[in-house]
This record gives structure tokens, C-alpha cells and sequence, in this order.
């Protein structure tokens, strides 16, 4: 992965721990650190794909308010609205 590591402690449930070292014979991984370390980089890059929706929603909504100054919306509930759309659902 690249990334300087760090010791750390991690409590996890009998059925996580099954999970993860399953997954880390199944899918070749190195270790079960690497399918933790795996784990984390896809909830990161969701993160930054989410983020970048949301500056591209924000962008398309700030445009839409400029032309359209009758729209009678204010801006808070404008990008409330889009980040309910946007959030994601547990």
C-alpha cells in the first residue's frame, strides 16, 4: 500500500476478526493487517468521491441560484437538500 504504518490496538468482534482472515486467505491478501489497511483505503477514496459529488452538486446549485434570481430557495436550505441527497444511509 505504501503508507508508513503505525502499531495500534484495534477491538473488534469475533465475527470481524473470522471475516477478516478469511479474507486475507481468500483474496491473497499479505496479512490480516492488509485487508484492514484494504478496508480503510476504500472507505477513503468513497469519502473523496462523495466530496467531489458535493462540490460538483454545490457548483451546479450556485450556478442554477445565479441565473435564476426569482428561484425563491435560500441557499442554506439549497445545500441542506443536497447534502441530505448526498449523505450517505447507514
Amino acid at each position: 500500500m505504501g503508507h508508513e504504518t503505525t502499531k495500534t490496538g484495534l477491538h473488534i468482534s469475533e465475527e470481524h476478526r473470522t471475516f477478516i482472515e478469511v479474507k486475507a486467505r481468500q483474496d491473497g491478501y499479505f496479512s490480516p493487517d492488509d485487508v484492514i489497511a484494504a478496508a480503510l483505503d476504500q472507505m477513503i477514496e468513497d469519502d473523496r468521491q462523495r466530496l467531489a459529488v458535493v462540490d460538483q452538486s454545490a457548483e451546479e446549485i450556485r450556478g442554477r441560484l445565479k441565473s435564476s434570481p426569482a428561484l425563491d430557495i435560500s441557499k442554506d436550505d439549497a445545500f441542506a437538500a443536497a447534502m441530505d441527497v448526498l449523505s450517505p444511509r447507514p
